[in-house]
């Protein structure tokens, strides 16, 4: 698929023919121009972009201003040459507060290097002073003859947020522009050539998800364990640990809503499973993580169980008088659809990878799931639960994690998806 950057590749311009490297790793950038109209070379590796003297006065306005933003940064060695004159640059810092900014800058040629997300932050430097009280522009702002003002990004719940959490992380990420920018790797390719199965195109998490490694470890654990039992301790096992909807008043019933959701039929049941909690989860978890360090895995749990608790409720309410009702449900399915449906109202803005006909393309994330969903409703609708899969569980786990979502969120779901106009170039 030959496929451009987000507002088009402009190699060959009048005046802009040159083809310079990037100071960061060295390869070869490309000319875009941003949505307002300004053209800049960018670094598909890195993503880092090279302003020449006065663009950067054409992005952010007239709240720049060169000669006072040099007097008030502080002045250091830079390790990166300028790509244009190859002069040794010089490092400009700058820290007030939580804000801290730190890019280089040719002072031969007056260009500027900024790795991904410094403009951004330079951005929201000067968007969140308020001119009226300073007098001015950025110029006041930063005259070092008047105490600086207090400094703040942004507001969650009356709070500042904090430049640490995820939600910054995800209003920095520009996952729209981003997706469209990066490219498919070979090895990506190939496995979602031989698998069939979706890979994101980009959405970089903030922190490791420790917690969901554990529950996938554990579910791992317990299938190894069960593969070593007999035929008949497992049909056993099964019976004593899996959802029968006819059983689900008893006391047993009602622990085996828990304990089912996490045992699994076979190998490549619990790959599948584990494999969509792995994609979808880890950013989903990311965002947990901003009700701190134990608060967040615990309602992320709390969150998981109880959308698979209430797909089993579901499969469980249809299957009573078939012959299904005697039947143990197992698995993860439920689950890992609301993990799911809270990946889709978090990030719709998010694209996988899909190989169509040895050709790789990028589906919207809304596409994709309204197509999954399709499909659940199609086989649950035509065989309803005697198909021999839940598709009602999967159903139930999905609407019940959209609709909870909100309920467990550390901060409103507005804050996430309303991203201050920034800067629309690609990044």
């Amino acid at each position: 698929m030959d496929e451009k950057p987000l507002f088009g590749s402009l190699r060959n311009e009048p005046g802009r023919d040159r083809i310079i490297d990037c100071p960061r790793c060295l390869k070869k950038m490309e000319l875009v121009q941003t949505t307002c109209g300004v053209q800049v070379d960018c670094c598909r590796l890195c993503h880092g972009t090279w302003y020449d003297g006065g663009e950067l006065s054409r992005i952010l306005g007239k709240a720049y201003h060169y000669d006072t933003l040099l007097r008030n940064m502080e002045l250091g060695k830079s390790s990166a040459l300028c790509p244009v004159c190859r002069k040794e640059m010089t490092l400009l810092t700058y820290k007030r507060g939580i804000v801290s900014l730190v890019i280089d800058h040719c002072s031969s040629c007056k260009g500027f290097w900024l790795d991904r997300d410094e403009l951004i932050v330079m951005r929201k430097i000067i968007d969140s002073i308020d001119v009226r009280a300073s007098g001015g522009g950025l110029g006041n702002a930063f005259s070092s003859a008047k105490p600086y003002p207090p400094v703040k990004i942004s507001k969650v719940q009356g709070k500042p947020l904090d430049p640490d959490s995820a939600l910054a992380h995800y209003h920095a990420a520009n996952l729209e522009s981003n997706s469209e920018y990066e490219e498919i790797s070979n090895g990506v390719y190939f496995f979602c050539f031989l698998s069939n199965l979706p890979v994101e195109v980009f959405n970089p998490r903030k922190r490791f998800p420790d917690g969901l490694l554990f529950i996938i470890a554990i579910n791992f654990v317990i299938f190894f364990l069960m593969s070593q039992m007999s035929l008949e301790y497992i049909k056993r096992f099964t019976h004593n640990f899996g959802t029968i909807p006819y059983e689900l008043l008893t006391v047993k019933g009602f622990f085996s809503l828990f304990t089912s959701q996490f045992l699994h039929a076979d190998m490549g049941h619990i790959i599948v499973n584990m494999y969509f909690l792995w994609v979808f989860g880890d950013n989903v978890y990311d965002i947990f993580g901003d009700h701190g360090m134990i608060k967040g895995p615990v309602l992320f749990l709390c969150f998981y169980l109880l959308t698979g608790i209430i797909g089993g409720l579901l499969h469980s309410a249809f299957a009573i008088g078939s012959k299904v009702a005697l039947i143990p449900m197992i698995g993860a399915s439920g689950c890992v659809s609301g993990i799911i449906a809270a990946y889709w109202r978090l990030f719709p803005q998010a694209r996988i990878y899909q190989i169509f006909f040895f050709q790789a393309y990028k589906i919207p994330i809304s596409l994709y799931f309204l197509f999954w969903l399709g499909w659940q409703f199609i086989i649950g609708g035509t065989y309803g639960v005697n198909y021999g899969v839940a598709w009602l569980a999967h159903i139930g786990g999905f609407f019940s994690g959209y609709l909870l979502l909100p309920y467990f969120l550390p901060f409103n779901l507005e804050e996430l998806h309303t991203r201050k106009p920034i800067y629309s170039g690609i990044r």
